[in-house]
């Protein structure tokens, strides 16, 4: 299953969609090798028409500007780990093991099992470690908001919820939680890389990071 082109990305989120073109499918797969190479403040769209040999205004027709572009790619990884946990947990009839199981996938590294040569998962998900927050803290937030800009990480973020709910249908604060562990997932991640005195887990040990999670999880909510 190809899952770069059966995802659903929010429409607002670019003005040509870029998986229906070579050009489109190059753009996001260059756009990903870049910001995670430079960062995605150095990024531009006139580096990334350079790749790709093309023009900026061949880009713009894409995507309006590289904050949209970045929220594309942050949206495109939210809806994936919303596909990979349905996928992975359906069959798993205990509450605790679906959530543990969310809580693995969330967390580990990711591999190119999709055999397309557009989406670096890798890449991808170093990018949503270190950039993420880019594509929501900003000052016109609440606009962005209003066409659907986040609604894959908020289905990601209610799927983890249902799972909280499964395992105690009476636990306070289950949507709370559920962001608290989505964004301490990538906190953890980029402390353990970037800032080691702020964690107790060890570069690249992201199991660590999973038993972290599991701890405050099972510790907050009760069977």
């Amino acid at each position: 299953m190809n899952v770069f082109v059966n995802l659903k990305i929010n429409q607002k989120l670019f003005l040509k969609n870029p998986v229906e073109t070579e050009l489109g499918r190059k753009i996001v797969g260059q756009s990903i090798f870049l910001i995670d190479k430079i960062g995605f403040e150095t990024f531009t769209f006139k580096k990334l028409a350079q790749a790709i040999e093309t023009t900026e205004a061949s880009i713009y027709r894409y995507f309006e500007n590289k904050h949209q572009l970045l929220l594309y790619l942050t949206s495109w990884y939210w809806g994936y780990l919303d596909f990979k946990i349905e996928y992975s947990t359906t069959h798993l009839k205990s509450a605790r093991q679906r959530l543990k199981l969310i809580l693995k996938i969330i967390t580990e590294n990711q591999v190119d099992d999709l055999n397309d040569e557009y989406i670096h998962l890798g890449r991808l998900q170093k990018i949503i470690v270190s950039e993420a927050t880019k594509s929501y803290l900003v000052k016109n937030v609440d606009d962005i908001n209003k066409y659907g800009a986040f609604s894959e990480y908020k289905a990601l973020s209610q799927r983890i919820c249902k799972a909280i709910l499964d395992l105690d249908p009476k636990a306070r604060y289950a949507k709370s939680i559920a962001s608290m562990l989505l964004e301490t997932a990538r906190q953890q991640l980029f402390f353990a890389e970037h800032l080691p005195a702020l964690t107790d887990v060890k570069k690249h040990k992201n199991e660590e990071i999973a038993h972290l999670l599991e701890h405050i999880i099972f510790n907050l909510v009760e069977e």
